[in-house]
């Protein structure tokens, strides 16, 4: 994979952050300038196995942030950050509907985003020093909270590998490692030539 700038239209301002499909495409938030709110001007890019970038939607987004891809690979879920929400849009529909999926409190921003095998989605916060376990009817529980921001410290993103979560902290410039029984959704990478 080359190095892609964004489109010859648009170009990516602020990337972020990076998810393939199980076909090789690349997904990439184009976060936005994060104090436009109103409506917001983030967008999703997909760069191509053959190297092309393409607009996959024009969002707007809220800071789009942490991405990531459903187990049955139907949707691409999308962290608006500061809206407080997680959204989700059709793979197969670019520019298709922005649906919300997970409102979080106000003044929770979500960062990482990171599936189950069995489609529940941890969400890493920035602010407060949590993680949330979404559940697809769309509620939203508390998955870890660390009051005293020892553990986690303004944790950005988060990781299922065997029997463990892997939390990156920004705030304290370390990854953390929980165990847990949650069994990670696969992860897709590119095929190398």
């Amino acid at each position: 994979m080359k190095r892609s700038e964004g489109t010859a239209d648009l170009k990516m301002a602020n990337p972020n952050f990076p998810v393939f499909d199980r076909h090789g495409n690349l997904f990439v938030s184009n976060s936005g300038d994060y104090w436009n709110l109103n409506p917001g001007d983030g967008n999703i890019m997909v760069i191509r196995p053959d190297n092309t970038t393409e607009l996959f939607h024009k969002g707007p987004f809220k800071f789009a942030n942490g991405l990531a891809i459903d187990p049955d690979h139907n949707y691409l879920y999308i962290v608006q950050t500061t809206a407080f929400n997680v959204v989700r849009i059709p793979l197969d529909h670019p520019n298709g509907f922005i649906e919300v999926v997970y409102q979080l409190p106000e003044h929770t921003l979500v960062d990482g985003l990171c599936f189950t095998a069995d489609g529940q989605l941890l969400m890493s916060c920035y602010r407060p020093d949590k993680c949330f376990l979404g559940q697809q009817n769309g509620s939203i529980e508390v998955f870890v909270n660390d009051v005293s921001a020892e553990l986690l410290i303004s944790p950005t993103n988060c990781a299922l590998h065997e029997g463990k979560i892997y939390f990156a902290n920004l705030g304290g410039w370390h990854i953390s490692v929980m165990e847990t029984k949650l069994q990670a959704s696969p992860i897709y990478r590119p095929e190398l030539s």
